[in-house]
């Protein structure tokens, strides 16, 4: 562990809370689901923090994530820990806009789109149709984390659709992001 990892978990730790924005939480498809209820509400994969995606439906989520298209079939779920991830449970992997937390030149993934085209076996039945191995760049404002050990989620599940969009736990949706034509980053007063 370098010092780099040592200083992004320990200001990852400031900001993490319970019931806040700052929240912790895991955007899973129906399987995904499934298979944590099936052990024992434990969640594995990456993670990121609820006030970034206040107001989005799952097509959204899954842009912003850089998930797949379709990954969510229409219907995503937001899950949240029991309690806040422990030092050695975690590590930082950037921002969305870095697949697997990793930096590559966008020539990169012109090569992995081609590869998957021509690959027809290497797809993955996780969502309603196959999709690829490839991971599109999500948003370069969303920050995520993966977890090293599995984390026992709440059964509290929040249900988004397109109609019923992400919201906060007393029910409102206004994001941290500023409104549309405005700069992103800058709050204005």
């Amino acid at each position: 562990m370098d010092a780099t990892d040592i200083y992004s978990r320990n200001h990852s730790l400031k900001l993490f809370e319970l019931k806040t924005d700052n929240e912790p939480i895991k955007f899973v498809n129906q399987s995904g689901l499934n298979f944590i209820k099936q052990n024992g509400y434990m969640a594995y994969g990456y993670f990121t923090l609820a006030k970034w995606l206040y107001g989005a439906d799952p097509i959204e989520i899954e842009e912003r994530l850089g998930l797949r298209k379709g990954e969510f079939g229409g219907v995503a779920y937001a899950l949240v820990f029991n309690r806040l991830p422990r030092f050695e449970e975690f590590t930082y992997k950037l921002t969305a806009a870095y697949p697997n937390g990793k930096h590559r030149p966008r020539e990169m993934d012109f090569a992995e789109i081609q590869a998957d085209k021509k690959d027809k076996n290497w797809t993955y039945n996780r969502s309603m149709t196959p999709v690829g191995s490839y991971y599109p760049r999500g948003d370069g404002s969303i920050h995520q984390w993966y977890l090293l050990k599995p984390l026992r989620v709440d059964t509290y599940v929040r249900t988004i659709t397109p109609t019923l969009r992400f919201a906060r736990r007393d029910g409102t949706m206004n994001s941290n992001e500023p409104n549309l034509g405005r700069l992103r980053g800058v709050h204005w007063t």
